[in-house]
């Protein structure tokens, strides 16, 4: 099984990207601040636990506006450079959402049938072989139910969800599934609480699943389906500059996929570990020594912190676990 990865990265400080920007950008926009694209130099040390933990990739997608760092070895055999206008259609350039790009990465040429989809802000932690994404030829993923959040017009992460989740149940049934793949949502590698959930949910009573917020894989082909489901909707998101309330997110390609039963179950806790950037880092330090925590996320925050300080603090962290320059550097 030949198996992908898929990065997107864009550069905040790049003078030619914020003039693009600023050509678009609308003082109230409330998804267009600066500390959306903000970088903490981190993403050498991606590649290098990419070569490490995990040297069966077949490629590595690089995902950019189409500025690139300037170690970047471009001639790496694993990497391929994917602008936005290599896949995305053009009317629907330039964009500064990440909601387009990632609906639209089944678009990429010679992307695998399997591929992992990585924010800039995950890692791989520790070595990890092809089953820990895909087992029987299925993503592996957990099915836990959960409410769906109903949010204030504030809160647009929480209203995008509510929009996937009302389109993936126009084309899926989660009660013919159930009954179809029982032991996918009755799973005794999931905890009790997440069963009962499971169950409720036959009463529509819990309406979404707790979301993956690390490495996520992904069939292509799954998401051509979606495509062919929900086609006006994606364009509808792709078109947007920046993030709407009206907008999906590539969340309901897993929505989709763990309503209908496609995918091999596994426990939440076995993915990895998910970390906000704080001005005390202690714990996340400690983590990138912890083996048994797979991935990480690093999600950087708007609130106040002290982003130099702790930037350089988690950069020392990754430069002591990853010394040594990996092929897809000079």
């Amino acid at each position: 099984m030949k198996i992908d990865f898929v990065i997107t990265w864009v550069d905040g400080s790049d003078i030619g990207w914020r003039k693009e920007k600023a050509k678009y950008d609308t003082s109230f926009n409330p998804d267009a601040g600066d500390d959306r694209y903000r970088d903490m130099g981190l993403l050498k040390y991606w590649f290098r636990a990419v070569e490490e933990y995990a040297p069966w990739v077949n490629k590595v997608h690089f995902v950019t506006w189409g500025h690139l760092p300037s170690w970047l070895n471009t001639e790496c055999e694993k990497l391929n450079i994917v602008k936005h206008e290599d896949y995305i259609p053009q009317k629907y350039l330039p964009t500064f959402s990440s909601r387009p790009i990632e609906l639209n990465l089944c678009r990429i040429k010679e992307l695998s049938e399997h591929f992992v989809y990585f924010n800039d802000d995950m890692f791989l932690n520790a070595a990890v072989e092809k089953e820990f994404f895909f087992k029987k030829g299925l993503p592996c993923d957990y099915a836990y139910g959960e409410n769906i959040f109903f949010a204030s017009k504030k809160e647009m992460y929480a209203i995008s969800q509510q929009n996937e989740i009302n389109e993936v149940r126009k084309h899926c049934s989660y009660i013919k599934s159930f009954f179809i793949h029982p032991f996918k949502y009755v799973n005794i590698r999931y905890p009790l609480k997440n069963i009962v959930k499971n169950v409720l949910k036959l009463a529509d009573v819990y309406k979404s699943f707790s979301d993956l917020h690390l490495p996520c894989p992904y069939l292509k082909s799954s998401m051509e389906t979606a495509w062919e489901r929900c086609g006006d909707v994606f364009a509808d998101t792709t078109k947007n500059r920046f993030r709407t309330y009206t907008d999906v997110s590539q969340r309901i390609f897993r929505y989709m996929r763990l309503t209908e039963g496609r995918f091999y179950p596994v426990s939440k806790k076995s993915r990895g570990a998910f970390f906000r950037v704080e001005n005390n880092n202690d714990i996340l330090k400690a983590a990138l020594e912890n083996k048994n925590i797979k991935t990480i996320c690093i999600n950087d925050t708007p609130e106040q912190i002290d982003f130099k300080k702790a930037g350089n603090e988690i950069r020392e962290a990754f430069e002591k676990k990853f010394p040594e320059k990996s092929a897809f550097e000079k």
